[in-house]
């Protein structure tokens, strides 16, 4: 599978496994806290996995009352 992060709604490369696309996802993080990364499944379209994207997280926040 190939996976996109996106970070602040702008792609920053696609990659070969989920383990890199974290990584870039960390690295990424430690540049700047208050970025939003996501990651999409290339081949579905859709998120990672739960709150890999930043409308996930408005809706798992949303269902825990914040």
């Amino acid at each position: 599978m190939r996976y996109e992060v996106r970070v602040d709604g702008a792609s920053i490369g696609v990659f070969a496994t989920a383990e890199e696309a974290l990584e870039q996802v960390r690295q990424a993080q430690l540049a700047d806290p208050d970025h939003e990364p996501e990651i999409i499944d290339m081949e579905t379209g859709h998120a990672y996995e739960p709150n890999a994207t930043v409308d996930g997280r408005g809706e798992s926040a949303t269902k825990i009352g914040y």
